[in-house]
C-alpha cells in the first residue's frame, strides 16, 4: 500500500467508509459514511488509508486496535491453508438416537 495520512472524497458521488492503519496494519482510526466532497482528517501517526464501500466497518465489526492483514487472493489461500494446518478442526460425529 502507498503511504497516506488522509484522503478526500472530492469528485466522488457516493459515501465511503475509511480505515486508517499504522505501519503494522493495526486500525488507528475509523470514519463511517464519509460523504462526497469532504476532506477527511489527517492522522499524523497513520501509515495508510483504506477506502471501503459504505457499511464495511459496521458489517465487519472493525474496531480501533484490530490487526488487518492485506493479501492478494492467492496469498489469502496460502494463509488459510497454513491456519488450518496449525489448528485442525475437531471433528464431531453426529449423535445417534437410539429408541
Amino acid at each position: 500500500m502507498t503511504p497516506s495520512r488522509g484522503i478526500h472524497t472530492i469528485g466522488l458521488l457516493f459515501p465511503i467508509d475509511v480505515v486508517y492503519l499504522d505501519a503494522s496494519g493495526r486500525v488507528d482510526y475509523l470514519i463511517e459514511n464519509l460523504k462526497p466532497f469532504r476532506i477527511a482528517s489527517i492522522r499524523i501517526h497513520c501509515h495508510s488509508v483504506l477506502e471501503l464501500p459504505i457499511r464495511s466497518i459496521y458489517t465487519s465489526n472493525t474496531q480501533i486496535g484490530d490487526q488487518l492483514t492485506i493479501l492478494s487472493p492467492e496469498e489469502m489461500q496460502i494463509h488459510w491453508d497454513q491456519e488450518r494446518q496449525a489448528s485442525p478442526v475437531l471433528r464431531v460425529s453426529p449423535a445417534v438416537r437410539r429408541e
